[in-house]
This record gives C-alpha cells, structure tokens and sequence, in this order.
C-alpha cells in the first residue's frame, strides 16, 4: 500500500507535468492568463477523476491484502477453527447452529472449510455425504482460492472463495487472532511505488505528448517535463522488469 507522502510526491508530479502540457499547448490558441485558468481547471478535473478511481483501486487492495492476511491466520489455528469461529458468529446473530467435526450445520444448510488447499472431486463427494447424513440439502464449500472446483450433479453447492470469505467473517464479527506483527515499512517506499506497473502508460503517455509539444514549441518547460517523464517511464520498465525476473527465479 502506498503511503501517504508516496501518494502526495505522485499526485503532485503528475499534476505539474499534465498542467505543463496543458498549458503549453492553450498558449498557441488563446491568451496566457486564459490558458492557465483552462489547464488548471482542466488538470483539476483529470486529478479527481483519477484521485476517485485510485481510492477504489486501494479499498479492492486493502480487501484482498485483508482476506490474505485472515487465510495465513488460520494455518496457525486447529482444523474445526473456522466452523468454531462461525458458529460464534452466527450465534451472536441469533443464528443457531451445530458443529460436527470441521463442519458446520444450520437448518437444511452445511459449511465445509477447505482453506489448505483447493477442493478435489474427493473432497467435494465426501462433503456431500456427510451432509445429507445429518439432513441438508445445500452444501457451501468455503475456500481461499476462487477456482472452479467439482460439482456433483443432484445437490446444490455453492463456493464462497477469496475476498468473500473474509467479507462473510468479518460481517460476523469472527475474525481470527492475528498471529504474526505487521511488516514495517520498506525504506523509499514513495521511490518504489512511483516506478510501479500501473504507472507506465501514464509516463508514456506523457512523455509521447510532453515530447511531441516540446519539439514544435521548443518550450523550455516542456523540454524538461518531457525528459522527466522520459527518465520515470525507462526506469519504471527497468524497476519492473527487474521485479518480475526476480519473482519468476523463485
């Protein structure tokens, strides 16, 4: 997660080169005082845009940074914990249950916890039977990862994987303990995060146009926001590239 001097050096370096482009390129149509007021509305409309699609962006990282953390808490807790932890839930819902082994049963409906691994056919057939042993007729197969698992045609199941399960817990209240400290931060954090993945169609896009403007105007302004976005697209490819080669060599 960015922090909040990496959000300010990004939001402001991004403003400075988009309302120099702005602005350079109004000065050839209009007077100058009218052509700063229109890049500065201009460049104030394209930052709250931006500003709301990257407040989103974090609450959807925040939620799975979140759902992870709950996962890796669990490996730490015995096999039936997730059914104690939601019967408790439930519970204080006024919701009754039954707990049975590391599953659990409400009504005509039963919870199966697979956050180890994904479900094998297997495991989905015997969750089954233990099911319709005590009566259900609707099977919920929770796990942490989201993909497709087996089916077993004449019986309903339904999957609640990922981001869901976490929503589900934390609704109810019972969220495991967290067993480990939080990571403190990485030094140049606001560094770091100004060269990552999603920034560079924006560098590009800048430098193409910040470049382009400064080879027809030779606006010294321009020249230097063009070498800046110039300079922040190629290390952002090398920062990247870099990254991902590490990631693949473990």
């Amino acid at each position: 997660m960015k922090t909040r001097f990496a959000k300010f050096i990004d939001g402001t370096l991004g403003f400075v080169l988009m309302y120099a482009a702005a602005f350079s390129v109004l000065c050839y149509f209009i007077p100058k005082s009218f052509a700063a007021l229109t890049a500065l509305s201009f460049c104030s409309a394209l930052y709250l845009i931006f500003g709301f699609k990257e407040r989103i962006n974090g609450s959807k990282t925040r939620l799975s940074q979140n759902a992870s953390e709950m996962f890796f808490n669990f490996m730490f807790e015995g096999n039936n914990a997730p059914a104690k932890l939601l019967k408790t839930g439930l519970n204080n819902k006024g919701i009754s249950s039954a707990l049975h082994g590391n599953a659990l049963y409400t009504g005509k409906t039963s919870a199966f916890f697979h956050f180890a691994s994904p479900p094998t056919q297997t495991d989905v057939a015997r969750d089954v039977a233990k099911a319709k042993r005590y009566g259900c007729k609707k099977l919920l197969v929770f796990s942490e990862s989201s993909k497709p698992f087996p089916q077993i045609d004449g019986y309903e199941i339904v999957s609640v994987t990922g981001d869901d399960v976490y929503r589900l817990f934390r609704s109810l209240d019972c969220l495991p303990e967290r067993k480990f400290n939080k990571k403190s931060k990485r030094r140049f954090s606001a560094l770091l995060s100004a060269l990552s993945k999603d920034k560079l169609p924006r560098y590009f896009l800048l430098a193409a146009g910040l470049g382009a403007v400064a080879f027809f105007t030779r606006s010294v302004v321009c020249i230097v926001c063009a070498a800046v976005a110039v300079i922040l697209f190629v290390a952002s490819v090398v920062f990247c590239a870099v990254k991902a080669k590490k990631r693949s060599a473990t």
